[in-house]
């Protein structure tokens, strides 16, 4: 099975991505399954997701699915948009750039925010200096995809802590390695595994040794692994 291929099979579940990419749960759901919402005009309606997930039989999602969640979530860190809004301004992109995936491309940051900005109308009464303050937060988010030269995305470095808001990059997801969990940097050592190994009453600075890495690697795991516990 060849990389591309490994990056399309649905591998995570939504309450795993939930957890890696710190999107709420619901909100989660709502852009992969699509949200039913009652009509003051009649029955109930359905919006259509907006991230075409890898295996709706299972509700699995793909590593491509989480590059294209992991946009979405800079774009929701700025404005609460809601779905149909969300679902308009990408199909606007989708036209214009001949794409079928727009978050996925290295493009969407070049040319296509402002394409989904112009047609979902979010920015219309905004100043400029929160113009760029959107377009930097959005930008982040995509910093943190690695491609290869030919712009496929390789790896992602998810937020360990708050998403959008701290630039570590130890902990990494890449399809190749761990069968997508996220490890640390560097390594092939999923985070789970130390984070099971310290409740079970390691001390970092062995853990460090055994692993052959910095503390502060597994001091990043911890506090990763931390924050999907409590969420």
């Amino acid at each position: 099975m060849g990389r591309a291929e490994t990056k399309e099979i649905g591998a995570y579940t939504p309450t795993e991505v939930a957890h890696y990419l710190r999107v709420p749960l619901s909100t989660l759901r709502s852009w992969v399954f699509g949200q039913s919402y009652k009509s003051s005009k009649g029955p109930s309606k359905f919006f259509e997701p907006v991230v075409q997930i890898a295996d709706p039989r299972d509700r699995l999602i793909s590593f491509n699915n989480l590059v294209e969640i992991n946009v979405l979530a800079g774009i929701r860190k700025v404005h609460d948009i809601p779905l149909p809004k969300i679902r308009k301004g990408l199909r606007f992109v989708q036209e214009k750039l001949s794409t079928s995936r727009p978050l996925l491309t290295q493009e969407f940051l070049a040319a296509g925010l402002d394409l989904f900005v112009e047609r979902s109308g979010l920015l219309l009464n905004v100043t400029r200096e929160g113009q760029l303050t959107f377009r930097e937060t959005i930008e982040r988010f995509v910093q943190r995809i690695e491609r290869d030269p030919a712009g496929v995305p390789i790896r992602l470095f998810p937020f360990s802590r708050h998403a959008g808001h701290d630039d570590e990059r130890k902990i990494v997801i890449d399809p190749d390695i761990a069968f997508g969990r996220p490890v640390l940097v560097g390594t092939a050592v999923p985070t789970s595994n130390v984070f099971e190994r310290f409740l079970a009453g390691e001390p970092i600075r062995e853990l460090a040794q055994d692993f052959s890495v910095n503390e502060s690697l597994i001091e990043e795991a911890i506090r990763c692994e931390q924050v999907r516990e409590a969420a």
